[in-house]
């Protein structure tokens, strides 16, 4: 699959969750360099992050 079709489904698919007010987080539409200039408290990975339904640590 190019690259230019997943671009265009991953902007039809933002346009269709909000015509139904579905509102993805910031963080989706970052490039890879934004995140490589966030700090720690971004990564999705890392003892910071606790599952969300347990509490525990991942």
């Amino acid at each position: 699959m190019k690259r230019s079709r997943i671009n265009q489904v991953i902007r039809e698919t933002e346009e269709l969750l909000a015509a139904h007010q579905i509102f993805l987080p910031p963080f989706f539409g970052w490039t890879p360099g934004e995140w490589a200039e966030k700090g720690p408290e971004c990564s999705c990975t890392g003892p910071q992050r606790r599952n969300s339904w347990t509490g525990s640590m991942k």
